[in-house]
């Protein structure tokens, strides 16, 4: 692709952060991708402090093309592995997934 928004962000929110608020970081990369067009953020009708973002048309083509980008990727890095490899790595990912959730339950992660 011709374009990067250059907003890498590994930041989700803490548990119990309200998922509108954005860190400065946040904030600094949604004014980067609006200024690119590529969202729309409007203020949350119901806290002052939240911000509703959402994709523009642009925003959703740049998305589309950037993510059939990464499968092309995806799929070049697992070329090697075999149909049982790759459902043995797909049951390990479930179940890594399934114990992250229970260590946010119980507030560990």
């Amino acid at each position: 692709m011709e374009r990067r928004p250059n907003c890498a962000s590994g930041s989700w929110p803490a548990p119990g952060r309200p998922a509108g608020l954005l860190l400065p970081h946040d904030l600094r990369c949604s004014n980067r991708l609006a200024g690119q067009r590529l969202i729309l953020r409007r203020p949350s009708p119901t806290d002052r402090r939240g911000h509703i973002v959402s994709l523009t048309a642009e925003g959703r083509r740049f998305f589309r093309a950037m993510a059939r980008e990464n499968a092309d990727w995806i799929g070049q890095i697992f070329a090697d592995l075999s149909p049982e490899d790759i459902e043995t790595l797909m049951g390990a990912l479930a179940r890594t997934k399934t114990s992250a959730r229970k260590a946010i339950g119980r507030g560990v992660a």
